[in-house]
C-alpha cells in the first residue's frame, strides 16, 4: 500500500508535459514622412508566443505589417531545440504591397536582439526589432 502511495505521490508531482515555450518580443517603428523633413513616428511592442515552423502576423493600426515564421535550425552536436533561432519573413506596406524579405539565413541566439530596417520610395522608415527568449 506504502509503494502504491509513494509512486502515486510522484507522479502527482512530476510534469507531465515539459515544454519550453518560444516567446518573441517585437518592436516595429514606423516613420513617415522622412524626406520632407517632418517625421511621424508609430510604435508598436509585442510579445508574442510562437510556434515553430508556423506563419504568424502582427499588423500595426495604419497597417504596416510583418509576417515572420520562426525555427530551430538542426544542430546535429545538440540534443534537443539549441538556442540559435532562425528568422525569416516579409514586411508589407500599409497598402499591402510587399516591401522587403527579412531574415535570410539570420541566426540569432535567445537572448539577442535582431533589427532591420526597410525604406521605400515615398518617404517611409520601418525598422524592425526582434528578441526571442525561452519562457
Amino acid at each position: 500500500m506504502k509503494a502504491a502511495t509513494i509512486i502515486l505521490f510522484i507522479f502527482f508531482f512530476l510534469p507531465i508535459d515539459a515544454k519550453a515555450r518560444l516567446l518573441l518580443n517585437v518592436s516595429i517603428l514606423h516613420h513617415k514622412g522622412i524626406d520632407k523633413g517632418i517625421t511621424l513616428l508609430s510604435e508598436l511592442h509585442s510579445k508574442e508566443e510562437v510556434p515553430p515552423r508556423k506563419e504568424f502576423k502582427i499588423k500595426m493600426r495604419e497597417g504596416v505589417e510583418i509576417s515572420l515564421i520562426v525555427d530551430f535550425p538542426a544542430d546535429p552536436t545538440i540534443y534537443g531545440p539549441s538556442s540559435k533561432i532562425s528568422v525569416i519573413g516579409k514586411v508589407f506596406s500599409d497598402t499591402g504591397k510587399e516591401l522587403s524579405a527579412i531574415g535570410n539565413d539570420s541566426n540569432i541566439e535567445v537572448g539577442e536582439q535582431l533589427s532591420f530596417q526597410v525604406k521605400d520610395n515615398i518617404g517611409q522608415l520601418i525598422e524592425v526589432f526582434l528578441k526571442p527568449e525561452f519562457k
